[in-house]
């Protein structure tokens, strides 16, 4: 018997920790996604120093989907709008996983 495991774990850590989304592709509209959410991560600040010398703080903001919840035409991309919360971010990088996510 096959054993999903993306059902196991993958699954259970967005039921847990997912927060419901909208994403819009670029120069589109919304796309509908009422059954997905992404496990939503702020990640520490990250210092350094800009062309001047002058000190910058960057937080990276990170969103974990299953790439399963959007419809074939309209998959993530840099680009794009994601709406969390309440605030919308632009989309910078799409990076796929090991975990489905």
């Amino acid at each position: 018997m096959a054993v999903d495991f993306e059902a196991l774990t993958v699954g259970a850590v967005q039921d847990v920790f997912g927060q419901p989304y909208t994403y819009t592709p670029p120069g589109r509209d919304a796309v509908a996604l009422p059954e997905a959410a992404g496990v939503f991560d702020r990640h520490g600040t990250t210092q350094r120093l800009d062309a001047e010398g002058a000190p910058v703080s960057l937080r990276q903001v990170r969103l974990a989907v299953s790439l399963a919840d959007f419809p074939v035409d309209a998959p993530p991309v840099t680009g794009g709008t994601v709406l969390v919360g309440g605030t919308l971010y632009v989309v910078a990088d799409v990076t796929p996983d090991s975990e489905g996510m």
